[in-house]
């Protein structure tokens, strides 16, 4: 099963990045609207779990969880994403205490490493997805815009499986992490 460890958006700031998207979003070219309900900083993702492996994975989340990271986030930008070839409108998502966060998603990658290996190692880049190049398999012009800053202070993490389907993606979530930040 797909899954992913991510922050959900609160609804308060997910109606702001909405409404700024809205006003904004034109000029970056043709893409599809991400639902607000979708709305995530995944953390670690994980593309073909075993699903007996899950109570595992969740006790090892757990564990890690118990020294979160310190600070929150600032969203001061809309972005196109990835820099070379830009499929998606992000916002961009900037820890207040980046050696935090990023230990502790090193952390949180090394303990779900335990229990799965194939898990996606990239650097951790965190951002809001907010839309997709219309036509799929087309990119969007390279693009930046300062907003906000909007500040953000996720006090949990979820645990998602990422259903696919020809209606679209949806996300189920599976457990509930406490972070107490």
């Amino acid at each position: 099963m797909r899954i992913f460890l991510g922050l959900p958006v609160e609804p308060t700031l997910r109606s702001e990045l909405e409404k700024k998207r809205d006003e904004l979003g034109g000029a970056v070219g043709k893409y599809k609207p991400t639902k607000q309900e979708l709305w995530h900083l995944t953390l670690v993702f994980l593309s073909d779990l075993n699903e007996e492996k899950l109570d595992a994975l969740i006790h090892l989340v757990e564990n890690c969880c118990e020294k979160p990271p310190s600070g929150g986030f600032k969203i001061r930008c809309f972005h196109t994403f990835p820099e070379k070839k830009p499929t998606h409108l992000s916002a961009c998502a900037s820890p207040e205490n980046p050696n935090s966060w990023q230990e502790f998603v090193k952390r949180l990658r090394d303990f779900v490493s335990i229990v799965d290996s194939n898990i996606d190692r990239k650097p951790w880049s965190p951002h809001i997805s907010l839309g997709r190049a219309m036509p799929r398999g087309t990119t969007l012009p390279a693009w930046k815009v300062p907003i906000g800053p909007y500040e953000w202070k996720p006090d949990r993490i979820l645990l998602y499986r990422s259903n696919q389907s020809i209606l679209g993606t949806t996300y189920e979530v599976i457990h509930e992490f406490k972070l107490d930040v």
